[in-house]
């Protein structure tokens, strides 16, 4: 390809010779500047309204105030424009909301299709005639209900972005791949004794999931100097689960085993600190489930587990499994390592996370 640089004065020297330049050329630059895929991006964020479509009353459909780049050209409009659609005596019709751009016309304009019976119209594309780009489908049932689906695509200014291009503070969790990166799904802090930690609703747009749990237990039995952990998934009570622990006292390198056998609960032995010990004294554990949102793969946790006491300072390592395919959705977390059936709760102040991981 023939080697150009734009723009110059005059007509003469070097690359002005291409002087006079014609407005192709021009929508042709702003073209690549300010879109990677012509055919479907254009809206410019952050001008007035960014071209929303909305339905205000009746049939009416509104594109609100905002500006585009529609295949090079510049387009703007700073009052609302109206237009109506039917609605049908039976059935839906449907309609695409665009911005047409007119080599005839010389104009950038928004333009309804259809009505069409069976889907959204598509876009015409043709270069040199007609270049359509879509702000939002919209769908009129024979009832007078109307659903817009909103299809803007925004421009990307076409280079590669690296963190000298990104203003501090630009970018949120919520804008990151949840595969790349830990999002915080949960945080719970206990203000009233006894409180047990029900969540619902876990998404399954995470490989992992990790709890970190710093806290005291409200009851503890059975002769145990620390209290532990149970968690139950989906609502789960029946023997479907199994866990060991070994426990590493401070003041002897050997493990003693301890094995829950198949009871309602997944146990986590010595997971918090009991209420009998100081305020200060919290328990922390780090529990992290394996391919939680899996349908295939049974379910898979591990844990660690600090306990500092008035009387002991010891370490738990364990692991257990949850004998079912299911997608994890819901935890339930309380307190008790013994075998009995009562759930306990946890003391002011204890806290509870819960992260999606990669």
């Amino acid at each position: 390809m023939t080697e150009r640089s734009y723009f110059w004065g005059g007509t003469v020297t070097g690359d002005a010779t291409l002087a006079p330049y014609d407005d192709d050329e021009f929508s042709d630059i702003w073209r690549k500047l300010f879109t990677t895929d012509r055919s479907i991006e254009g809206i410019l964020r952050g001008f007035l309204n960014e071209l929303e479509v909305s339905n205000p009353a009746g049939v009416t459909i509104r594109v609100k105030t905002g500006a585009a780049m529609v295949d090079g050209k510049f387009y703007e409009t700073t009052a609302v424009v109206d237009n109506v659609v039917v609605v049908p005596g039976a059935g839906s019709n449907y309609y695409t909301i665009v911005l047409r751009k007119d080599w005839a016309l010389q104009t950038v304009r928004v333009a309804v299709l259809g009505p069409d019976v069976g889907a959204p119209p598509v876009v015409t594309q043709n270069d040199g005639i007609t270049w359509e780009i879509s702000l939002a489908t919209v769908q009129v049932a024979s009832g007078g209900a109307i659903t817009i689906t909103d299809t803007r695509e925004f421009c990307h200014f076409s280079q590669t972005v690296n963190t000298d291009n990104i203003e501090d503070g630009a970018v949120t969790l919520a804008k990151l791949d949840p595969s790349i990166q830990w999002s915080l799904i949960e945080s719970d802090v206990i203000g009233v004794d006894g409180t047990l930690i029900d969540w619902v609703g876990i998404p399954s747009n995470y490989s992992n999931l990790r709890i970190i749990i710093g806290a005291r237990s409200t009851a503890f039995g059975g002769g145990l100097v620390d209290a532990g952990l149970r968690l139950n998934f989906n609502g789960d009570a029946a023997a479907n689960y199994r866990s060991v622990d070994h426990e590493f006292p401070w003041n002897s390198g050997t493990a003693t085993p301890w094995d829950s056998g198949v009871i309602g609960r997944m146990r986590v032995i010595g997971g918090v600190n009991p209420d009998s010990d100081a305020a200060g004294e919290f328990g922390m554990v780090i529990i992290d489930i394996r391919n939680y949102s899996s349908t295939i793969l049974r379910k898979y946790a591990q844990w660690h587990c600090s306990i500092e006491g008035a009387t002991i300072f010891e370490q738990y390592i364990g692991h257990g499994y949850w004998n079912s395919i299911a997608a994890i959705n819901r935890i339930q977390i309380s307190s008790n390592s013994n075998v009995g059936s009562a759930d306990y709760g946890f003391m002011i102040g204890s806290e509870f996370r819960l992260y999606g991981m990669p």
